[in-house]
């Protein structure tokens, strides 16, 4: 029995941790993860009810021709790219794909190194959601700058999950209007 609750115990002990995560770690292991091109697990610490939105404010690539669907998987999701491979991945695969191909388009990924950035708090959204606070200190092609960021979080079943930000959010519109689809 003792040894039963030993390992209850040490179970706990290594699950207790990450339920008990603060939104600005959550922040933390997003820019760490994009740094480190893990765009899967950067991409599983969003809200998986996000993700799907995400997904479905894309769905309307799935009326556009042949050519063009062709033209956008590989575009997206990068070369090889069906629409039914696509249509295969999971939300978190979607995305992780999706965040692939446009961190590539940004260059190098040390642009979110964390030992330039600090977290200045969050703020509290009653009932569940909180917003973290950063300033990143970045170095573009010689150049450096400091930035203010806001990455938004929610409490989904004991966890803080990451929202989408206005800038994601508004991806979908872009693509829309380059392809002047209504």
């Amino acid at each position: 029995m003792r040894m039963v609750l030993a390992k209850v115990l040490m179970l706990f002990a290594v699950v207790a941790p990450a339920l008990a995560q603060t939104p600005e770690e959550v922040a933390e292991r997003f820019f760490d993860a994009l740094k480190n091109e893990d765009y899967v697990f950067a991409a599983e610490l969003f809200d998986p009810d996000a993700l799907t939105g995400f997904r479905e404010m894309l769905s309307f690539l799935s009326d556009l021709n042949e050519a063009e669907k062709e033209q956008i998987n590989t575009g997206l999701f990068g070369p090889g790219a069906t629409q039914e491979s696509v249509a295969a991945l999971s939300d978190t695969e979607y995305f992780s794909s999706f965040l692939r191909m446009a961190m590539s388009q940004m260059g190098s990924p040390d642009i979110f190194d964390t030992s330039n950035m600090g977290f200045l708090g969050y703020v509290s959204e009653e009932p569940d959601t909180a917003h973290v606070v950063a300033r990143m200190s970045l170095n573009i092609e010689g150049t450096e700058f400091e930035k203010m960021t806001v990455v938004s979080c929610r409490r989904v079943g004991g966890q803080w999950k990451l929202l989408l930000s206005g800038e994601i959010k508004g991806v979908p519109n872009q693509i829309r209007s380059a392809l002047g689809v209504n």
